[in-house]
């Protein structure tokens, strides 16, 4: 097993092996922190932002805790959205993949209430939703809290803004006083504070300290793209930019290996750099990489640390850090020994973006939305960079001998013109290795359904891949993420194609259920 530190919390090893899985590489501050208070059922109060790692601070010590052979709800999570509950509850099956009889489920506003109070009858250990849809499953008698020893308020600070304090303290009011409550909180305000002293017990108080590096030599921008489009705009801008030396960082150890192929095979000199390579062959990298036999590096976060490089001229962003305190690791790769430099983020969907807006709250820097480079773009950059190169060897000695082969193969058919623009066309089109170039990777906007069809209906990723796209002009690239579960199915459609499904589907069964996609999620909880 590979080390990352979470070895000496004495987990579970089905944890451990999932957390491996993952390809987590060390714990972040708030984990390394808050981790072993929790295991200890010590009450906590974490001091963190959004992307410090946090869920899994939390998550973890859950799953450890949870009685498999106990139906009743243990474990109950709020949060302020639909969107941030759903995360959470993908991450519960991340890291409980190895675990038995672990069961979780997401209620918020804005799904049929029927549909959550079905699921309930099965029995969740663990709870995750908003206050107001837990409110009204409470009311219903459909949610039990009577078994509930573990509270999470995560995004404390952010549920208060939204007027939820009311109905937070109803729920807290309703559950055994004995239960190990656990608040997460980007800021601490006043309200905040009058929570913590009334209902948690000598919490512990975790606040993660960080360094603010972000510097104006630096141009920071991001880019909206859908996830699956991202290897497309990582080519494209290395294409516009031609760096001499650029970082890509991935969050996993898989991610690297994945995008640092993708390069390879788009004609770019690539390598990936992380854990799991031997000592000796990312020194080599290394060295490699410094003399310029290759020109992009792509790594993870921890391989990175003993990179020493001055002249990288962009850091990519290709997935947003898990800590913020990350980021401005990451772009200060860049903009060393007095030089200027970029760093470009990718961000897909609501979630990621609004990351980014803690990650710049946190740096205190303005990070500039982009427009992503189109196909032209790319294709006039290399033309014009083509016929400066030849400029720079015209004249040059030994051109009479390549002059007499031309006449020969022209033979007063074709001018040298002809010839000038053929020669031309055959090296800018071989510098492309991807094919053809989808011209629309820009489309970021996408809306999440919800599908009534889930692993217990026998269907798999495929047919519903056939469903969506059989009966329109859709292809299997168009749609974004999709997500299986037992009963239901997620799917993240582009809004730019959500009609064309939608109508498509409005006459379709499977075997014999007629097939349904909701709207699943908004901004805010209704």
């Amino acid at each position: 097993m590979i080390k990352t530190g979470f070895e000496s919390l004495g987990l579970s090893l089905k944890v451990l092996k999932a957390i491996e899985d993952l390809g987590f590489e060390e714990m972040t501050q708030i984990q390394a922190k808050a981790i072993p208070c929790l295991l200890n059922g010590r009450d906590i109060i974490g001091n963190s932002h959004t992307g410090s790692g946090k869920t899994a601070a939390f998550v973890i010590p859950v799953l450890e805790r949870i009685d498999t052979s106990n139906t009743a709800v243990q474990a109950l999570i709020l949060c302020p959205t639909r969107e941030l509950a759903l995360q959470i509850t993908d991450e519960i099956r991340k890291f409980s993949k190895y675990m038995d009889n672990i069961r979780s489920l997401a209620v918020y506003g804005g799904e049929p209430i029927i549909r959550q109070m079905r699921e309930l009858k099965k029995w969740p250990q663990i709870v995750i939703g908003t206050p107001g849809r837990v409110m009204d499953h409470m009311r219903r008698n459909t949610l039990k809290t009577g078994g509930v020893n573990m509270l999470v308020l995560d995004e404390a600070d952010e549920m208060l803004n939204m007027g939820f304090r009311e109905d937070i303290e109803t729920i807290i009011k309703d559950i055994s006083p004995k239960r190990q409550t656990m608040l997460f909180s980007a800021t601490m305000p006043k309200a905040i504070l009058d929570i913590s002293r009334k209902y948690l017990s000598s919490p512990e108080q975790i606040k993660v300290q960080s360094s603010i590096a972000s510097t104006p030599k630096i141009e920071e921008s991001y880019f909206e793209i859908r996830s699956d489009a991202k290897d497309e705009l990582l080519v494209r801008l290395i294409q516009l930019e031609t760096p001499s030396k650029a970082l890509v960082f991935c969050n996993t150890k898989s991610m690297t290996d994945q995008v640092a192929a993708n390069l390879k095979s788009s004609g770019i000199k690539a390598e990936p750099i992380h854990g799991d390579i031997q000592q000796f062959s990312r020194t080599d990298i290394m060295r490699r990489f410094k003399s310029g036999m290759f020109n992009v590096l792509v790594a993870t976060d921890v391989a990175a640390r003993g990179i020493d490089v001055d002249d990288i001229e962009i850091v990519f962003n290709y997935d947003i850090p898990i800590d913020r305190e990350y980021y401005t690791h990451r772009i200060g790769r860049t903009a060393r020994a007095g030089k200027t430099g970029k760093s470009y983020t990718f961000v897909s969907g609501q979630t990621q973006m609004r990351e980014l807006r803690e990650i710049m709250k946190y740096t205190k820097s303005a990070v500039k939305l982009r427009k992503n480079p189109s196909y032209n773009e790319i294709h006039a950059k290399r033309v014009k960079s083509i016929l400066e190169n030849a400029e720079t060897g015209i004249g040059s000695k030994g051109n009479e001998n390549y002059k007499k082969a031309i006449d020969e193969v022209l033979d007063g058919r074709y001018s040298y013109e002809d010839l000038a623009c053929a020669l031309l066309k055959m090296t800018v089109e071989g510098s492309y290795k991807t094919g053809v170039v989808a011209e629309d990777i820009t489309d970021a906007e996408v809306s999440r359904f919800h599908m009534n069809l889930g692993r217990k209906d026998r269907i798999d990723k495929n047919k519903i891949m056939e469903f969506l796209t059989r009966n329109n002009d859709v292809s299997r690239n168009d749609i974004g993420d999709l997500n299986l579960y037992k009963n239901f199915s997620y799917i993240d459609i582009p809004r730019r194609i959500e009609r064309k499904v939608l109508d498509s589907l409005k006459n379709e069964y499977y075997n014999g259920r007629r097939i349904r996609l909701e709207p699943a999620l908004k901004k805010t909880e209704s």
